[in-house]
């Protein structure tokens, strides 16, 4: 009597045949199937159990809620806790007013003030920052294609933005395409935060945690991506989880659809600069 074989289906990576009771891609390991917390069902959605019901986002975040409330109370000199907490509160303020501010000056009426003597002399430096910019985020886009780790990822997003921002703030050059390039380089980054965040959960440290889920829920370039800030926006507040808690770790669950946005982008700034 001969055997059925097991059913297969490819991976959307590197299109490999798995069978469908494998979670992770046998040649690449990206992920195939969610298991569900509760009753350990595979599937290939992440969103909620196909067995029994349970919503993987309302789980998560009461996991969090549960985790923090757990953690000890440790006692600490009562200047240092306000130095501490101050420090935290500048650098989190700090950081989101750099994003608005980048952001909101990029969409802001430019004024071009050209003379044939400035354009003439920019002409040539204007072009190599706009492939040197191309370059980063094309190195970006190939990087976040494969299996990649965030050390791998988030250091080389971070040394790029010094590229994009030194770009984008030159004067001169084609308004249209630096807001693409810069457009490109906030999806990056806030895909950077968001992974960190992700990650400082599983390290168990939830206060730098909370802190990136925050900012992830109110960083500004996710008015780029209508995907995911449809779905931030449709996060309902669930127990004692702080809504933007909540919304910045639906983002942080939904990597895939923040790189193919930030992809659509540069995809834009091609076209642009009549990269092939």
């Amino acid at each position: 009597m001969s055997q059925t074989p097991p059913t297969t289906a490819p991976c959307p990576k590197c299109q490999h045949a798995n069978p469908e009771t494998v979670e992770f891609c046998i040649r690449c390991h990206a992920r195939l199937r969610f298991a569900c917390p509760a009753c350990r069902h595979l599937q290939a959605r992440g969103d909620k159990c196909e067995a029994c019901g349970l919503d993987f986002t309302q789980h998560a975040t009461k996991e969090l809620a549960r985790a923090l409330a757990a953690r000890p109370v440790r006692a600490t000199p009562r200047r240092a806790v306000v130095a501490s907490i101050a420090v935290a509160v500048v650098l989190v303020a700090v950081t989101v007013w750099l994003g608005v501010r980048s952001f909101t000056a990029r969409r802001a009426p430019q004024v071009a003030r050209p003379t044939a003597a400035s354009s003439a002399s920019a002409a040539d430096p204007d072009v190599q920052m706009t492939a040197d910019s191309l370059r980063v985020l094309q190195g970006l886009r190939a990087l976040t294609a494969g299996q990649v780790s965030y050390m791998q990822y988030g250091p080389r997003a971070h040394e790029g933005k010094a590229t994009i921002d030194r770009y984008v703030g030159a004067p001169g050059g084609d308004p249209e395409l630096k807001r693409a390039v810069g457009d490109t380089m906030d999806l990056y980054m806030l895909a950077a935060i968001a992974w960190n965040a992700a990650l400082r959960v599983e390290q168990g440290d939830e206060r730098a945690a909370v802190e990136g889920f925050v900012v992830v829920a109110r960083h500004p370039a996710l008015d780029l991506c209508a995907q995911l800030r449809a779905v931030r926006d449709g996060v309902r507040p669930e127990g004692d989880t702080p809504i933007e808690v909540a919304q910045g770790m639906v983002v942080a669950k939904s990597m895939s659809a923040l790189f193919e946005c930030a992809a659509t982008r540069l995809a834009e700034a091609e076209r642009r600069a009549a990269v092939p």
